[in-house]
């Protein structure tokens, strides 16, 4: 695929391609042993005003935004380390059309028997547009919210081998990448809501400084 994608199979931030509990259980093909506990996002706030002030809606949702961006990280990172797990989990994370595309891409590296290790970490995140339903008296009101961010994934403890165990990573990775992905939340103003519905990444590794 050219231009802008997801994911290629060759790298991670896109999508696997940046919060939470979360568990991992579930077989592929079957049916998990029990349901997943439910993702929990944080609601620190991001975007605060001064001190003593009350946040915001816009506040508050880009707050929860970036909170579940590292959830949505480290969730896509347990999926890819255990090829056992059911696809089915990435509707805890991502919304359409990015959904579609991380099934597509995660199919692809099951059936080659690409595997992930180590880890992936969220550090730096920026909230560059946020929309939040809100009453004439400033007070959240169930909606739609949704964010566009700016994200800083650190992968330099990352890998990607295949079934003899070699890394499939290309020479030229970038330890840092840059993400922008694109998010909803139309259970607002729960927390719980937030999903990546598209990340924005070139085809080819982006670093962290770049526009």
């Amino acid at each position: 695929m050219e231009g802008e994608r997801v994911m290629s199979s060759g790298r991670w931030v896109g999508v696997v391609g940046g919060l939470a509990a979360m568990s991992v259980v579930a077989a592929c093909g079957g049916s998990p042993t029990k349901d997943p506990a439910p993702l929990v996002f944080g609601t620190e706030n991001a975007l605060q005003g001064p001190p003593g002030t009350l946040p915001s809606p816009e506040q508050q949702a880009g707050d929860q935004a970036v909170r579940a961006v590292s959830a949505y990280f480290q969730e896509l990172l347990a999926i890819e380390k255990d090829p056992s797990v059911d696809l089915a989990r990435l509707d805890r994370i991502s919304g359409q059309p990015n959904t579609g595309k991380l099934r597509f891409d995660f199919e692809e590296l099951r059936s080659t028997g690409v595997v992930a290790g180590g880890t992936v970490d969220v550090i730096a995140t920026s909230v560059l547009e946020v929309k939040a339903p809100k009453d004439e008296y400033g007070t959240p009101i169930p909606g739609t919210a949704t964010a566009s961010l700016r994200v800083c994934v650190d992968r330099s403890e990352y890998d990607r081998k295949n079934r003899d165990g070699v890394s499939v990573l290309p020479s030229d990775h970038l330890d840092a990448e840059l993400s922008k992905p694109s998010m909803e939340n139309p259970a607002w103003p729960d927390p719980s809501g937030w999903r990546v519905v598209w990340d924005q990444i070139m085809d080819k590794s982006t670093a962290c400084d770049a526009p």
